[in-house]
């Protein structure tokens, strides 16, 4: 019975700790977002990120859409069951003006300066610089 105990308190510090991890994970990626991003393909296109939970995007300074963003690392995402064990971070884009316009991504990579991201039923990435 005591190793059943032991057992038990190690996976639940585990736990613990992986919890904790994911949360301050998404808790600076969610700061991290903040600003003001620059498509290195296209420069012409920025999204704007606002810590209320808003993104707009740009065209030639020209505002072409608003949505609204979450980041998440829970599955489903947009419909699509994301493989058990995957880490990711994922950024949903909804549309303010039409619901059903929506954008799912999963983050590869984002930092203070770097965001690259892929759509679900895409191959390539979009990557953006922090202006």
């Amino acid at each position: 019975m005591k190793n059943n105990k032991k057992f038990l308190g190690v996976v639940l510090i585990a736990l613990m700790a992986i919890l904790s991890f994911t949360v301050v994970q998404l808790s600076g990626e969610k700061e991290d977002i903040i600003g003001t991003w620059v498509s290195e393909d296209t420069p012409e296109w920025k999204w704007v990120f606002k810590s209320d939970g808003k993104c707009y995007d740009y065209y030639n300074g020209v505002l072409t859409d608003t949505y609204t963003y979450t980041l998440s690392t829970t599955s489903p995402q947009c419909g699509q069951v994301v493989p058990t064990g995957d880490k990711f971070t994922y950024l949903k884009l909804v549309n303010d003006k039409d619901s059903n316009l929506t954008f799912c991504y999963e983050v590869f990579s984002l930092d203070k300066t770097n965001l690259e991201i892929r759509m679900f039923d895409r191959a390539n990435f979009l990557r953006f610089v922090k202006q």
